[in-house]
């Protein structure tokens, strides 16, 4: 359980601008997924966030493929941290903004703004300011790849974390004091201290995020900016490779001005024609 410390001073409750430690705007945004205006656009809308915000089937579609691309081009040949380090730093320079999201336990979400290099104890103060002092919480992530997240990890920044540029943590209320509710039955309004965010629609929220993260650009993996210098592996180079020197069409064969190329012609033929055929080869030995 991470009972949290909620020393952190307590943002003013008359404006909606909080006082926040972190000079970059969180711009905090509460929706409810299930709320009539969402339902009116399930198909077009909820799908579509999923597969923004969520590891889809496709992602790990991909992620398969991009492990088959990267054997087929010989990433063997190349020191698999120094892939991890160029693909890490290009990362950096692709996705300077990050959306977090706050999945509360009655199914609410809070949307949030980061930059990609703050380190994952930033979440947690943003919260502390924002959460009443007599709830204790936690972070998960989804998918659960790094468990439940360290409130005072200062050193790992939410790109090394896996949460940026874009990603859904579960806020879990673990204990209210003096609450009636139990804590999965707590809503918003009783989680947070007022004024700290600003009620929107889905589609609202969505649009936000886009604005957000258009700074952001595409990130390329290291190999993938390395292919022309690795030895190539198409179909017509292995095939040339491993095509014997004995059955090269003879318009491919050097021709002599001095009748070379009739003798070439000739040592093709004797070689065909001393090739036994397949009658000539034992019943045992033929291909069924």
């Amino acid at each position: 359980m991470d009972q949290t410390d909620h020393s952190a001073d307590s943002p003013s409750s008359s404006s909606p601008s909080l006082p926040f430690s972190s000079a970059v705007p969180r711009n905090a945004l509460l929706f409810d997924p299930a709320a009539p205006e969402v339902q009116q656009q399930q198909n077009a809308v909820e799908e579509e966030d999923d597969q923004f915000y969520e590891l889809t089937a496709e992602d790990l579609r991909k992620m398969l493929k991009a492990l088959q691309d990267e054997s087929k081009r010989q990433k063997s040949l190349l020191p698999t941290k120094l892939i991890k380090e160029r693909d890490q730093q290009l990362k950096h320079k692709a996705y300077k903004h990050s959306i977090v999201r706050f999945r509360l336990n009655n199914g609410q979400i809070l949307q949030t703004q980061f930059l990609s290099t703050e380190p994952v104890s930033a979440l947690f103060t943003f919260l502390r300011q924002i959460i009443s002092p007599k709830i204790r919480f936690e972070l998960r992530q989804i998918p659960t790849t790094n468990g439940k997240l360290k409130a005072d990890d200062s050193t790992m920044s939410l790109l090394d974390a896996g949460i940026a540029p874009k990603s859904v943590l579960i806020l879990k209320i673990v204990a209210a004091d003096n609450s009636p509710e139990s804590p999965g039955q707590m809503s918003a309004d009783q989680i947070f201290v007022a004024d700290c965010f600003r009620i929107c629609t889905q589609t609202e929220a969505k649009a936000e995020a886009q604005k957000w993260l258009s700074s952001n650009t595409e990130f390329r993996p290291y190999l993938d900016t390395i292919l022309h210098m690795l030895p190539s592996t198409d179909s017509s180079t292995v095939t040339a490779a491993a095509r014997p020197s004995s059955v090269m069409p003879p318009s491919s064969a050097p021709h002599d001005s001095g009748g070379g190329g009739t003798n070439s012609q000739s040592r093709n033929n004797s070689q065909r024609t001393t090739r036994p055929s397949s009658a000539e080869l034992p019943k045992w030995l033929k291909r069924k």
